[in-house]
């Protein structure tokens, strides 16, 4: 059996955001287990803040990071996670 926390997408970014101490051009989002929901859980579909924090973690980056970030760049984090669950926006 294959561990989630193995299993990364790369995400790169149109839009890099200027951090304190590096540029973030791109994030590797790992596969969601169930306690990363438990601990960052949604409250709704339209959670964008519980989402945020889910993704933070799941990239393994500052929750205040993803907050930087352009829209278009987390639609595409947004795209990674709900593949994770097998859906697609399409």
């Amino acid at each position: 059996m294959s561990n989630p926390k193995t299993q990364r997408v790369l995400v790169k970014f149109d839009h890099p955001v200027q951090l304190a101490d590096k540029v973030l051009d791109e994030v590797s989002m790992r596969r969601m287990l169930v306690g990363d929901v438990i601990d960052h859980p949604l409250d709704g579909i339209n959670d964008v803040k519980g989402e945020a924090r889910l993704i933070a973690a799941l990239c393994g980056v500052n929750p205040e990071d993803i907050r930087l970030l352009d829209f278009a760049d987390y639609g595409k984090l947004q795209d990674v996670l709900l593949s994770f669950r097998g859906i697609s926006r399409a």
